[in-house]
């Protein structure tokens, strides 16, 4: 009983010991860390490629099917030209009402870039919304992600510590140091 305790003692803190690490380097971006993913990578490719050629029944075929993506953007640009096709030459009662003509025109064209605008105006708005709403959404399932993480972690560290207990408890109870217990 009392090398039982032992081992579970040995065993529950190895836990520990990975329960923390784990926790330590998943939250941390250590040189470690890259270079344990990186020869845990190696070493499965590796593994993988040795076992193709000792039994050629695993060798696969691969394909690789690529899809081309398409972007665009435009830019609406607003110009504005005037031309004046007033003839001095005529009397100043029809030079004035061809002025007025044209202004009243400019002010239709001025009218319509003004919607435009809104229009423009209203679309940013609405994609700013919908931009703020994905970020919001992101950042709330970062959060979950990160406290299911935490959890994972510390539970793998919480049982390490629990099975030393129990480890301790069968060491001592081997030990006689709970004789007064009706099984000790």
């Amino acid at each position: 009983m009392d090398t039982f305790g032992d081992w579970l003692e040995l065993g529950g803190t190895l836990l520990t010991f990975y329960g923390l690490w784990f926790a330590w380097n998943r939250n941390s971006n250590r040189w470690l860390r890259r270079r344990i993913a990186g020869s845990a990578e190696y070493v499965v490719n590796r593994a993988k490629h040795f076992l193709a050629l000792v039994f050629p029944s695993l060798r696969r075929s691969r394909g690789i099917v690529a899809v081309a993506a398409q972007a665009s953007a435009r830019a609406h640009n607003a110009t504005a030209s005037a031309q004046s096709a007033i003839d001095p030459g005529k009397p100043l009662t029809i030079q004035i009402q061809e002025l007025a003509g044209q202004v009243m025109d400019m002010g239709d064209d001025l009218r319509a870039m003004r919607r435009r605008i809104e229009q423009v105006e209203a679309a940013g708005r609405s994609h700013a919304k919908s931009a703020e709403r994905a970020a919001v959404q992101a950042v709330a399932e970062l959060r979950d992600r990160s406290k299911i993480d935490a959890f994972t972690d510390l539970s793998i560290a919480l049982s390490g510590i629990f099975v030393t207990a129990i480890g301790i408890v069968f060491g001592m109870i081997a030990d006689g140091r709970f004789s007064w217990l009706p099984w000790g």
